[in-house]
């Protein structure tokens, strides 16, 4: 395909979307990937990363090891192959202490865990 032909292509498009992946299966962000990088080549404006897995009764879960910290190597691995300009990580804030209903947390909000 042409560049003039993808740069087109993307016009028409919407400004961001939102696939839906599988961070837990190979096949599923293979296939996620390709799909990008055929719609919109090997640039990636951003990544938001939220998947995560949190059990509240504090006892071990092979989830957590499943989709917390295999899923994001297999998505590292998988943006190497990109030309990333932005990644955002949100990890938990169930290690901050609580704020106010509708107060923003910031990274150098107090830690004060309170999880079984």
């Amino acid at each position: 395909m042409s560049a003039s032909i993808a740069k087109a292509r993307r016009a028409h498009r919407a400004a961001a979307e939102c696939l839906c992946i599988d961070f837990t299966s190979d096949e599923s962000v293979e296939q996620a990937f390709q799909r990008v990088r055929t719609a919109d080549g090997n640039r990636v404006a951003s990544v938001i990363h939220l998947a995560a897995y949190f059990d509240l009764t504090g006892e071990p879960n092979p989830k957590y090891e499943q989709v917390t910290v295999r899923s994001m190597e297999r998505l590292l691995r998988k943006l190497k192959e990109f030309e990333v300009e932005q990644f955002v990580f949100a990890s938990t804030v169930l290690v901050h202490a609580p704020g106010g209903h509708g107060q923003r947390i910031y990274e150098d909000w107090p830690l004060d865990p309170k999880l079984p």
